[in-house]
């Protein structure tokens, strides 16, 4: 999972931790929510990530399963109902 990738290379998961949820909040500074277990806190604890980390979470995703995305292309992202789409725009 991207999101989960980003969250341990950024040290804001643990490896161990496990992912509970993930939500979209509705709210367009922060739209995405992940609920992850964690060794730290007894319980759970959430990350909330904002459009530009979620971008690059996918970006850097395609990038450690070696799918290219070349630098010049234009990237938009899209958030609709419980699906996020990485939208990438080679020009000719």
């Amino acid at each position: 999972m991207a999101i989960t990738e980003f969250g341990n290379a950024t040290g804001k998961i643990l490896p161990r931790d496990e992912v509970i949820a993930v939500d979209f909040t509705g709210v367009p500074e922060k739209p995405v929510r992940m609920e992850h277990t964690t060794d730290t806190q007894n319980g759970s604890s959430e990350l909330n990530l904002s459009r530009d980390q979620l971008a690059a979470a996918l970006i850097s995703s395609c990038r450690n399963h070696h799918i290219a995305l070349p630098r010049s292309a234009k990237k938009n992202l899209k958030l609709d109902s419980n699906e996020i789409y990485l939208y990438v725009h080679v020009p000719e």
